[in-house]
């Protein structure tokens, strides 16, 4: 028996985690049919999950008290205050008795940077009856207090009131806890030494908890290793935009997107492996490689065009530029004898599926993540993207003068508040050959490329 696409079976759950010190010790128990009932609204939480009006069909999961029958599921809540953990019941029996078939449950996701990648990752979870944690800062923390996260997608808005953080401070962390970092690389390294040292138990965080990469580039890992003992990559393929505080669109179809998990740096486990169901659970297509990173060089790859997205206007010559970006990476990817291995090999599953980017009502997908950033007025994860090809090929004796051209522009851009598309192809143009020049001059030779 499935209880949600992708997850494996009652009886496979319940093994994985009675051998795993990662599950949190709460029954859990499968019903059919659920609803929540009519007094649910009133009764007190410090969590709560709202769904759009609709019946469940086939297996589902529902907190204790919020099994009735005949209605509709708008609004099931089931924290308990004291504790943070979920209590569940079967529709059958009252309770998690006589007939209940119970398992431990899964472990709570505190996610650091509830944007556009955490966010989706957050409120999917969080809509599947896992415990989340939400960490923001600024008029998006303000907002997901006062009035929950919305998360926009193609099928219609999914509400979640979580709980919300600025801080490690503000979060009682526990052994049972896994940490997603889901910020940009050039905002990661105050925060991970912040999370590494915040207090579990006896412990620190950097000793006992995991932390999840669910980063572009190949950086945040590396920098992860630094402070915490177990790190998680992510590849991530995920259509998403944060540009309005509270607010965050999904715009993938017919899942919400796809990630790729490992060890970091090589290798999986069983951590790993309940990762994956409870992402694959929430509506994501998941694998899992004990070569994570040769994804993650894939995708940066593809991520070398979001520099060009975000600096440049879409005009006649901006898809060659784009090419070009690319084969530059390939070639210093080449020279350092790390293959990347693209989304069509890393993740077929999403070709099978017909995976898209989709209309979502109430948002229009104007960008890349750069472009948002620029958009926002924030910093741009430029420096890890098209800066780590230039980085190899300053290494290597390779060319890379668009995407150093790119990186130039896009810390022009910030530093000089132009917001996004402020130049031309020809402006890119112009400085790609004057860093041409002068990349060859400063090795003295002529670089291959």
């Amino acid at each position: 028996m499935v209880l949600f696409p992708g997850l494996p079976s009652t009886s496979s759950v319940a093994r994985t985690c009675a051998r795993s010190p990662r599950c949190r010790p709460v029954r859990l128990a499968v019903t059919e049919r659920l609803e929540a009932p009519a007094d649910l609204a009133s009764r007190p939480t410090t969590g709560h999950l709202r769904l759009p009006p609709r019946r469940f069909s086939g297996w589902s999961l529902l907190p204790r008290g919020a099994v009735a029958a005949g209605a509709p599921v708008e609004e099931v809540r089931g924290v308990n205050a004291s504790t943070g953990s979920h209590r569940w019941a079967s529709s059958r029996g009252g309770g998690a008795g006589a007939g209940s078939r119970c398992f431990t449950a899964w472990v709570r996701y505190v996610v650091i940077g509830a944007g556009a990648i955490g966010g989706t990752i957050g409120g999917r979870l969080g809509q599947h009856g896992h415990e989340v944690v939400l960490v923001a800062r600024g008029s998006h923390a303000d907002r997901l207090r006062e009035k929950g996260l919305r998360l926009l997608t193609p099928t219609g808005p999914v509400e979640l009131n979580a709980p919300v953080a600025n801080s490690p401070a503000d979060v009682v962390l526990t052994p049972d806890d896994v940490l997603v970092l889901a910020v940009k690389v050039q905002d990661a390294a105050g925060l991970l030494a912040d999370w590494a040292a915040a207090p579990v138990g006896d412990s620190t965080a950097g000793h006992e908890l995991p932390i999840v990469c669910a980063q572009n580039g190949v950086e945040g890992e590396r920098l992860a290793l630094r402070w915490f003992r177990r790190v998680v990559g992510v590849c991530v393929f995920l259509p998403a935009t944060h540009l309005e505080p509270g607010v965050v669109s999904s715009e993938g179809a017919p899942v919400s997107g796809g990630f790729v998990l490992g060890r970091y740096p090589r290798g999986r486990d069983e951590l790993v492996e309940q990762i994956a169901a409870d992402l694959a659970g929430a509506g994501f297509a998941t694998t899992v490689s004990d070569d994570v990173m040769a994804a993650k060089r894939g995708k940066l790859i593809d991520n070398t065009g979001n520099a060009l997205d975000a600096v440049c206007r879409p005009e006649a010559g901006s898809d060659a530029l784009r090419e070009e970006a690319r084969a530059e990476g390939l070639r210093v990817l080449e020279a350092a004898g790390t293959p990347p291995l693209g989304r069509a090999e890393a993740l077929p599953e999403l070709a099978e599926i017909g995976f898209h980017t989709a209309p979502v009502a109430g948002s229009e997908r104007l960008g890349s993540s750069s472009w948002q950033s620029l958009h926002r007025g924030g910093s741009v994860e430029t420096d890890w993207l098209n800066g780590e090809v230039v980085r190899l090929g300053r290494e290597h004796g390779v060319a890379t003068p668009v995407n150093e051209a790119l990186q130039v522009l896009a810390d022009a851009s910030v530093r000089g508040g132009l917001g996004p598309r402020a130049f031309g192809v020809q402006d890119v143009r112009a400085l790609v050959a004057s860093v041409g020049g002068d990349q060859a001059a400063a090795t003295g030779t002529h670089l291959r490329g």
